[in-house]
């Protein structure tokens, strides 16, 4: 068993071991019911089969610099986090509630996720401090974090850049005002003390990882399976568009 490690920021805190697969559990199709919009219980976090895969991957170090991201990605060479969401919600319940390609591949785009929680009325948009902040009180261990928005952010150096964000995870809860959740092809961004990003002006600057000039400064050097923890204002910052509610659905026996 590897020996575990921690990094704390403002707003994140990850904990990565080596520890072994669990059977996985077999279904054959999905049985879709209208979503409830009552909060959760302590047994429905708790048992998310879901959440509990996401814990799972989040315990085996995988990142890039391991290779071990390959068998998420069916072999590909791609952006993996809508990846990650497929491969969880397989694993976890036999069957990927959203969808193959002809060729059997996972519909790995963000915009694919949330096209079919568009056509399946699960997608809840939020934008603004007020709408995502009511969201709080919604979401639920399970559902699929979508960063789908253009966002505006401050630079150490007085700049202002617009980013247009493409991201998802599996969200593993909501406490005291904070949304964790469990991301692949994931990375910490750099911030000072006023939450001001730091960015790569130089080579050097971005030896860490493969941040070219321009982007944003990262903690790890390799993308991989992480915990982040966002605020409303993260999230703003993120270019949150929204989630997909994914309660309700279950493997049929």
């Amino acid at each position: 068993m590897g020996t575990p490690f921690t990094i704390d920021t403002s707003y994140t805190k990850i904990n990565w071991t080596n520890l072994a697969t669990k059977p996985k559990v077999s279904a054959q199709n999905f049985v879709f019911f209208q979503p409830q919009n009552k909060p959760a219980t302590a047994p429905e976090q708790t048992n998310n089969l879901a959440v509990k895969k996401a814990e799972e991957l989040l315990s085996q170090d995988i990142n890039e610099g391991n290779g071990k991201e390959m068998v998420i990605t069916q072999g590909r060479f791609e952006q993996w986090c809508a990846d990650t969401v497929n491969y969880i919600y397989e694993k976890a319940y036999g069957k990927t509630p959203f969808g193959l390609h002809k060729d059997g591949t996972y519909k790995s785009g963000v915009e694919e996720l949330k096209k079919w929680g568009i056509a399946n009325k699960r997608f809840k948009e939020a934008h603004g401090e007020a709408q995502i902040q009511a969201q709080l009180n919604e979401i639920k261990p399970g559902d699929v974090m979508i960063l789908k928005s253009a966002y505006t952010v401050k630079t150490t150096d007085g700049k202002q850049i617009t980013r247009h964000a493409s991201h998802t995870g599996i969200i593993k809860e909501v406490k005291d005002g904070v949304v964790s959740v469990i991301e692949g092809n994931a990375n910490i961004i750099k911030k000072n003390e006023k939450g001001e990003y730091y960015i790569v002006h130089n080579d050097k600057e971005g030896d860490n990882g493969a941040q070219a000039i321009g982007d944003f400064q990262e903690v790890n050097r390799y993308d991989g399976i992480i915990l982040k923890k966002y605020s409303v204002k993260d999230f703003i910052d993120s270019g949150y568009s929204g989630y997909i509610d994914m309660q309700k659905i279950e493997a049929k026996k």
